[in-house]
């Protein structure tokens, strides 16, 4: 073969045909080997790839771990963080609203009409205000300022019609030069009696009229109370304010004064005013049971009427206590009366004086003055 390729190619010839015999087949093994490195199986790199992890240094394992706890760690925080800042943005809108709504409140605690249509109610709103009797939603029929604590009494006459009518009360705040009106939540309905006679309505105008009272969610007819025409002065309500204060309110003729003594030492005078209401506050008095007494007085000094009852003033502590549920005895008020206006059920008493066993000694003995917890 050799001599062959010598003797039609030359030397040259030689040489190349050695070349292509020694390249080739180097060639093709090499070739090979990088094919089967190509087919070492994913679980060999998978095996090779956790032996390479497996060569990371245990401390470097645990900066890793630690970094990623931190890591976590931060998170959290950041995640509690704005949690507790959403829910102070929240409790500081829940405060506004809060502060807002008691800028604008009004309550009424007391609403009462005697036979003739004389109103008095009684009531607290946030403010230092005026307070006025709306009848019909237009007309003014009493008007009255409230103490300093916002808490007020205020009186009013409703002209009998025949028809029913509507009663609300309403602030009128000034703050900075402007007005500001606050309604109450509720609207009373004043009823006249009326009585059937021969097949026909006879509207009875001596008769108290009935009490409807709208607080936006329920009718409820409020008991009906008698309460004394003003030939001579009343003493309707006596409650306490905020800083402990005794309230004395009631009704007498116009132009006349009103002092109150306790145990006979004069300790106040007021004036009635135009609508015939007078109103009366007084403060430092030691707790204790005390003869009250009211006298009308003309201009001339002279008295036209008097009032006197046992009046007890109650601890501080019992006075700053007092809260819904808490009820001050009234002038006239038993046990009995109490019971049945609130429960229903005048022999309901028995509860009352259950619950208040510390304060009464007598059942058939209370005060003007006292405060009482009504169960329920």
């Amino acid at each position: 073969m050799i001599n062959f390729v010598l003797k039609y190619t030359g030397t040259y010839g030689l040489l190349t045909v050695l070349a292509v015999a020694i390249v080739t087949p180097t060639y093709l093994f090499f070739s090979n080997q990088q094919e089967k490195v190509s087919e070492i199986s994913p679980q060999k790199q998978v095996i090779a790839e956790e032996e390479k992890v497996s060569e990371i240094s245990p401390q470097k394992q645990v900066i890793a771990e630690e970094e990623k706890v931190s890591e976590k760690t931060v998170s959290i925080e950041k995640t509690d963080e704005a949690i507790q800042n959403k829910e102070n943005k929240e409790e500081i809108k829940q405060e506004d609203k809060i502060i807002l709504q008691e800028k604008e409140s009004l309550s009424v605690d007391v609403f009462r009409v005697d036979e003739l249509g004389n109103i008095i109610s009684a009531g607290k709103v946030s403010k230092k205000a005026k307070i006025e009797i709306l009848a019909d939603n237009r007309k003014i029929i009493g008007a009255d300022k409230t103490a300093e604590d916002g808490s007020f009494v205020v009186f009013g006459k409703v002209q009998s019609t025949g028809l029913v009518q509507s009663v609300k009360i309403r602030g009128v705040i000034r703050d900075n030069g402007q007005e500001k009106i606050v309604d109450s939540a509720d609207l009373f309905f004043v009823l006249p009696q009326v009585e059937k006679n021969n097949e026909k309505e006879v509207d009875t105008a001596e008769k108290t009229p009935l009490i409807v009272k709208d607080d936006g969610k329920a009718l409820k007819v409020l008991v009906p109370i008698q309460i004394s025409s003003v030939d001579s002065i009343t003493l309707d309500t006596i409650s306490y304010t905020e800083n402990s204060r005794t309230e004395l309110a009631g009704r007498a003729r116009l132009s006349n004064s009103v002092r109150i003594y306790l145990n006979n030492k004069l300790e106040s005078e007021v004036k009635v005013n135009e609508s015939g209401a007078w109103k009366a506050f007084f403060s430092d008095i030691e707790a204790g049971v005390y003869t009250l007494r009211l006298d009308e007085v003309n201009e001339n000094g002279i008295v036209e009427g008097r009032i006197e009852l046992p009046f007890k003033r109650e601890e501080e502590a019992l006075i700053q206590a007092m809260g819904e549920g808490s009820i001050t005895v009234q002038p006239g008020n038993s046990l009995w009366r109490i019971a049945r206006k609130y429960y229903g059920k005048g022999i309901q008493y028995v509860e009352i004086f259950e619950r208040n066993s510390h304060l009464i000694r007598d059942p058939d003995l209370i005060y003007p003055g006292q405060i009482f917890s009504l169960p329920n």
